[in-house]
């Protein structure tokens, strides 16, 4: 229900993004970059630090780095330094996706996609992340030029050897969730990383005793661990929601709601919890997840969020509808569409561990070093670490 006195997250987010374009977002996304790249310039004017890396036996450099060959990073400048090869991890979905595929941020399906409206929007969202992945590339090489020009290193396009093409990336996501794209050579799925066999004991023993007891089962409620997606929804949200969680009794409601969390016209004694309702400010979610009475997940929609419901096999309120998830608790197809799922999920985690599936990457990587068609700047500018088939 809408009314005058109800806020959207749209509408929140238009507000802040007025107030970034008052205050010049480009000037804002430097003064981020410069504040993440600050730490990597004390830590490269250490002397004794650099001295001792140099003098150490390294095959790799093992760095976490935004996509895109173009971007720059700390790990790529101890490459560099080094002239060793690259190999990143990527602990963020795909920002970017073909034309054709629901756009990141579009909150779009592909059933969307068949309306114009549907396909505007993610032509929008499709010039949209590009631009500002753009910004953030350029803006980031900004912040790091200090620190390149300091140790004397170059930094330019891949081909002329001064670029940050890894040897190997390591991705997070899983094609459970992801849209189809292609993905270049090096790049590999390792993903889903966050999820795993739930636990026996659920801790705390509150919400132990509470998901136990419930006999019709458990809606799950989590808008994340950063106070941010919460911020989306005012206090009349909020108190709506309580009262909307109070109705599904006999069904049980564990919300993992921070009190930092809400806005500052509610307070949490306000709401109106029902008594089928456990506010908690935090219970592992694999545990939770995993537990039998469980049937569904309320969510913001993360990627960590998103993985761990399928991996459990549970219906997920955000956009995992368009894999058969849905939104009504009492629609057998929905559940069985989650278990099918989710049992896809855990055979792979059994058959191919991503942690298993990084290390036998990242040592096939090392004994074929030309593992693609992008070549790192190590290989190119150090005969040393080239393979015997390249010399």
């Amino acid at each position: 229900m809408r009314d005058g006195k109800r806020g959207t997250c749209p509408e929140a987010m238009k507000k802040t993004a007025a107030q970034l374009l008052n205050r010049n977002v480009a000037t804002l996304i430097s003064n981020v970059m410069k504040m993440f790249s600050r730490p990597c310039g004390l830590m490269l004017a250490n002397e004794t630090l650099v001295q001792a890396m140099k003098e150490g036996s390294y095959d790799a450099v093992l760095t976490f780095a935004m996509p895109g060959d173009d971007a720059d990073s700390c790990g790529c400048i101890v490459g560099h330094l080094l002239r060793r090869p690259l190999v990143s991890l990527h602990a963020i979905p795909f920002i970017t996706a073909p034309w054709g595929a629901p756009q990141f941020g579009s909150g779009l399906s592909d059933a969307d996609l068949e309306r114009l409206g549907g396909r505007a929007k993610n032509a929008f969202n499709y010039f949209l992340t590009r631009f500002l992945k753009g910004v953030t590339t350029t803006l980031g090489v900004r912040a790091l030029a200090d620190a390149r020009r300091a140790l004397g290193l170059p930094k330019g396009p891949a081909s002329r050897g001064g670029g940050c093409a890894p040897m190997l990336q390591a991705r997070w996501p899983a094609w459970h969730v992801e849209a189809p794209r292609p993905v270049g050579p090096p790049q590999v799925l390792i993903g889903p990383v966050a999820p795993r066999a739930a636990r026996p004991t659920l801790e705390p023993p509150s919400a132990g005793s509470f998901v136990a007891s419930a006999t019709h089962g458990v809606v799950v409620v989590s808008f994340g661990s950063v106070p941010l997606f919460g911020s989306c929804l005012t206090g009349h949200d909020y108190i709506e929601l309580t009262q909307a969680f109070a109705d599904l009794a006999p069904v049980k409601v564990l919300w993992l709601l921070k009190r930092k969390s809400l806005p500052a016209d509610v307070a949490f004694d306000e709401l109106p919890f029902g008594n089928n309702t456990l506010p908690q400010e935090w219970v592992d979610n694999n545990d939770l997840l995993g537990h039998p009475n469980v049937k569904l997940f309320v969510t913001h929609g993360g990627m960590h969020s998103q993985y761990e419901a399928v991996f459990h096999g549970k219906v997920n309120l955000d956009r995992l509808k368009a894999l058969g998830m849905g939104e009504v608790l009492t629609t057998p197809s929905y559940a069985a569409a989650a278990a099918r799922i989710g049992a896809a999920a855990r055979l792979q985690a059994e058959l191919r561990p991503p942690l298993e599936m990084a290390v036998q990457e990242i040592e096939m990587a090392m004994v074929h070093r030309d593992y693609g068609r992008w070549r790192p700047y190590s290989i190119i500018a150090d005969p040393a670490v080239r393979g015997p088939d390249e010399l």
